[in-house]
């Protein structure tokens, strides 16, 4: 949302009406981090559950000869940053046509609980939801670069099975929660956050700022990386579809290449 917001502001010169337009500026609310470790329990991706404090090496064993794998710790994951307030809903909505009134992004319904390596990939936009006609919930990879099939090969599910191996993550169904009493994930999040996504992988991605490859944590997008994406967004190689040609794609203007020749 901030590349799309910076991409209108650079092409129309136009002032952005507040200095942070992502941070509602209200403290966090606890209360929704514990209620999504209640309703979830294990990673809602892959099923993996955490050691919980004072489990014992015995018990350790026991999961283990079960074949249920663990992690040290579990993440809660938003769709959307979790401090977004209302002058960034109204944006979102000016830009993308997507109504956004009564959202709250420090809310259960924008959150779910991943093991810290897959909160890594879904922050790069490299796995995102979708949601089917029957409201089933799938876990979807990008293509090309952003394919996130090499770190998979070092994340295991609850079985033990490598989450690369077809069948054993993406294309597949979310878990369901374990709390039912607790109202699950929204997909209006979740759908806006593929859509920044996609804006994001159009301009190539975002690149680790340290170039360290090796540190993962600067793959997701904040204010510590997001310059180079706008730097990108501000490229020459990037246009808009003239209007004349709007008809060719719907309503709505995208962004191509500039040496891309229409079919």
């Amino acid at each position: 949302m901030l590349a799309l917001v910076e991409f209108v502001r650079s092409e129309t010169r136009t002032a952005s009406p507040v200095l942070t337009p992502m941070d509602s500026g209200l403290p966090r609310n606890p209360t929704v981090v514990d209620q999504v470790k209640v309703r979830d329990e294990n990673c809602r991706l892959t099923g993996i559950g955490r050691v919980k404090s004072g489990t014992t090496a015995e018990q350790l064993i026991q999961r283990r000869q079960a074949r249920r794998a663990t992690v040290r710790k579990l993440h809660v994951v938003h769709g959307l940053p979790s401090q977004m307030g209302k002058t960034s809903f109204a944006l979102v909505e000016a830009l993308a046509g997507i109504k956004c009134e009564g959202w709250v992004a420090d809310s259960i319904e924008n959150a779910f609980l991943a093991q810290p390596q897959v909160h890594e990939l879904f922050g790069s936009f490299q796995i995102y939801l979708e949601w089917t006609a029957n409201q089933q919930i799938i876990i979807r990879g990008r293509t090309g670069v952003g394919d996130p099939g090499l770190f998979l090969e070092m994340i295991v599910n609850d079985r033990y099975q490598r989450c690369a191996l077809p069948g054993e993550f993406l294309d597949t169904p979310v878990r369901p929660r374990s709390n039912t009493t607790i109202a699950d994930i929204d997909p209006k999040y979740f759908i806006l956050h593929k859509f920044v996504g996609d804006i994001v992988w159009m301009c190539g991605g975002v690149e680790p700022v340290s170039g360290d490859e090796e540190d993962e944590e600067d793959m997701v997008v904040a204010d510590t990386n997001i310059d180079l994406l706008l730097e990108k967004l501000r490229s020459p190689a990037m246009d808009l579809v003239p209007r004349e040609q709007e008809t060719m794609f719907g309503s709505r203007m995208v962004l191509v290449q500039k040496d891309t020749v229409w079919m």
